[in-house]
């Protein structure tokens, strides 16, 4: 069993990763995930500056994400993050978890009737 294995997303980490297709900064992961979790019809999920900030100092740690250093930015606090390789095989893992959870649910709805 491999390290990826291991690592469960909460809800805020699964989101902060599904947004960085693409490399992105602190804000523009919020608006990023505000704006991919209200296009199924349901309330968007928000992520405060606490929960982003720790969220992303943890995925780092995690070696989940980077931050990249040589990417010129007139404001040094905007540096954008990417997923690792390790992200991106953790991230395609955990939407199988998710889709797995969502048949077991929906086949206890279809039991009810």
């Amino acid at each position: 069993m491999g390290k990826k294995n291991l690592i469960k997303l909460t809800d805020a980490a699964f989101y902060i990763l599904s947004a960085l297709g693409k490399p992105l900064h602190g804000y523009a992961i919020m608006k990023r995930v505000e704006e991919i979790s209200s296009e199924g019809g349901m309330p968007e999920f928000k992520l405060g500056p606490a929960t982003l900030y720790t969220n992303l100092t943890k995925l780092v740690e995690q070696k989940l994400i980077q931050q990249l250093e040589d990417v010129e930015q007139s404001d040094e606090r905007r540096k954008p993050y990417v997923l690792t390789e390790l992200g991106w095989e953790v991230l395609a893992d955990e939407v199988k978890r998710r889709a797995e959870m969502v048949r077991v649910g929906q086949a206890a709805l279809d039991e009810r009737g």
